[in-house]
């Protein structure tokens, strides 16, 4: 019999996989095989269907992100018995920061006409900068106690403030690239020009390497290898029994979340407009994703955004630094797609896809969140043929 409770099918049904915990060394190693196995099955790919600019191998490259992410969360909890790890994170942590404002300096520039690469834009420049600064501030003991008594986070551990100061920083710096634009900062970057064919066969390698990939990277990101076995790791990550009841509602929240998604807009969009400030250009967020229009591709989109976003941010984030950081830090990632309109609806929306994880478990999140896309993919596409 099915479980409606939420009873964890980990904690009733056992198999000899439950129990798995190798070391982490072999883990490292079978992640090697794995990405060795998708680039040779990406060149195999390349050179059968007569591919030769290397489009499929490079898609593939962008779609392993997932994995960077799990290594980055691993380094963050071995962090803690380890001072020069530290220093070693703090190194990578920020450089990637500041590099993400040199790309908001270059933006800026293009949006311009400047053709100096890197111009002394005072209002990103100056920003980024106290951004980092104030980010400094979570390791700041006082400033972590703090902190901790708004999100469930240890203020004597070195792996919480890492992660709460890269949080900050992060969701700072993605909303500032809509300071001076007044739009996400990737409508500043050229589109290349490539055919059909070539852009559905690279996005799609690209999001299967997400989907796949984004499994092992999350059971890395919560310890699995080196502190909790398989069981053990999936419950962390909130796995329950995904049973035709749950199936059923998680259509029905999509559909739900679908209407409510494209009201809320519209109705934001209108107040946006009243107000004089800038919404979301639809036409030119669509040219720069390469929506796909066939509903293979919006299935595996769907999917791909489902799996990667909510193991991540629901699965591994959510547990940890609550709904509403882990929500807000969902949001800001969307801000190099979405202007402010579009942020809105999405913190809207990942507040219900947090509140079904935390009711019914990852799997439905991830459902609802697949059909949700799909169902918006399909839609968009019927609104342009008509």
């Amino acid at each position: 019999m099915h479980d409606e409770r939420g009873i964890s099918i980990l904690q009733t049904r056992r198999s000899a996989w439950d129990s798995w915990h190798p070391r982490l060394n072999t883990t490292l190693l079978l992640l090697l095989a794995l990405l060795a196995t998708g680039f040779g099955a990406a060149l195999g790919m390349e050179y059968f269907l007569g591919v030769r600019d290397g489009s499929v191998v490079t898609a593939f490259g962008l779609g392993v992100w997932p994995l960077f992410l799990g290594v980055a969360a691993l380094g963050i909890r071995e962090s803690r018995q380890s001072p020069p790890l530290r220093i070693l994170l703090l190194l990578l942590g920020y450089s990637v920061l500041i590099l993400f404002i040199l790309v908001f300096v270059t933006a800026s520039a293009m949006a311009e006409g400047n053709a100096t690469p890197y111009p002394n834009n005072a209002e990103i420049s100056v920003g980024g900068l106290v951004i980092l600064a104030l980010s400094g501030l979570f390791f700041v003991p006082r400033v972590r106690s703090l902190v901790a008594r708004f999100l469930p986070v240890d203020a004597n551990d070195f792996a919480h403030a890492f992660a709460v100061a890269m949080g900050f920083a992060a969701v700072s710096l993605s909303l500032l690239s809509l300071v001076p634009f007044g739009e996400p900062v990737l409508y500043r970057i050229p589109v290349a020009e490539e055919t059909v064919s070539q852009s559905a066969l690279a996005r799609n390698v690209s999001l299967l390497a997400t989907t796949l990939l984004s499994v092992p990277a999350v059971l890395l990101a919560v310890g699995f290898s080196r502190t909790l076995n398989l069981r053990q790791s999936l419950i962390r990550l909130g796995f329950k029994e995904l049973t035709r009841r749950r199936l059923l509602a998680s259509l029905l929240f999509a559909i739900l979340l679908v209407g409510a998604g494209i009201g809320i807009g519209a109705l934001i969009e209108l107040v946006w407009q009243a107000l004089g400030i800038p919404i979301t250009d639809a036409e030119r967020f669509a040219e720069i994703a390469e929506l796909p229009w066939h509903p293979w591709g919006m299935l595996l989109l769907g999917v791909s955004a489902g799996v990667s976003e909510e193991m991540f941010v629901r699965g591994v984030i959510q547990p940890r630094l609550g709904l509403v950081f882990s929500n807000i830090l969902f949001t800001s990632a969307h801000a190099f797609q979405y202007a402010t309109d579009g942020l809105l609806v999405v913190l809207i929306l990942g507040f219900a896809f947090g509140i079904i994880r935390e009711r019914y478990g990852i799997l439905p999140a991830i459902t609802t969140h697949a059909l949700y896309n799909f169902i918006l993919l399909l839609l968009s596409t019927f609104t342009e043929i008509g």
